[in-house]
């Protein structure tokens, strides 16, 4: 359901553990429906070949921020509540101009297997510009590039803390700057070799 209590139809339910009479599992799992989807009335069901007592599930919607429920029973129905989400834009510069075909990703610091979603990737246009939306609300996430999108340049991982639920966050201007690479010694005493990365 929505904050107002409406049904949300075509979110994707994902269990992500279970939990058993003495034990907690997290991962795949072949006796339990590896995914469902809400129908109209917002209403899903998995259907499982052994007992357990508790579900952690992670929903997505195409409207909603997705989220993590602990608790799921499967001796009643379940109410999950998925709130809006938060939309963070911003653009991404190199050498002064636009970056463009840059792959950024957002990850949540806290990593709890029991609040933590799958990430999402995005990115850039022509005008170096990019949108994340649908972002869980009040939390802090790492705003980090794919190395393979930006070489021989890097973006610098930067903390990025959203608002509230429905808000909007637009980023200051983020720079890439010439990367270094490094490589590790064989042993501690002989440390690290660092070099900047050539064209």
């Amino acid at each position: 359901m929505d904050r107002e209590g409406g049904p949300i139809a075509g979110a994707v339910i994902t269990p992500k553990g279970v939990q058993r009479t003495n034990s907690r599992r997290f991962g795949s799992f072949d006796f339990l429906d590896a995914v469902s989807v809400t129908d109209s009335t917002g209403l899903f069901a998995l259907a499982s070949e052994e007992a357990w007592s508790g579900l952690v599930a992670e929903v997505r919607s195409r409207t909603k921020a997705p989220a993590v429920f602990s608790g799921v029973s499967p001796d009643t129905i379940s109410v999950l509540v998925l709130e809006d989400g938060v939309t963070v834009s911003g653009r991404l510069m190199r050498d002064g101009r636009p970056a463009s075909g840059v792959a950024l990703g957002l990850i949540q610091l806290d990593r709890n297997a029991e609040d933590a979603v799958s990430q999402d990737t995005v990115g850039t246009n022509e005008q170096g510009e990019f949108v994340f939306t649908n972002v869980p609300p009040s939390q802090d996430f790492a705003l980090y590039a794919s190395s393979e999108t930006t070489a021989p340049h890097a973006l610098g991982t930067s903390l990025v803390t959203v608002g509230e639920s429905g808000s909007v966050l637009r980023l200051p201007d983020r720079d890439l700057v010439r990367a270094t690479r490094c490589a590790a010694g064989s042993s501690f005493a002989r440390g690290n070799r660092c070099q900047r990365a050539s064209n």
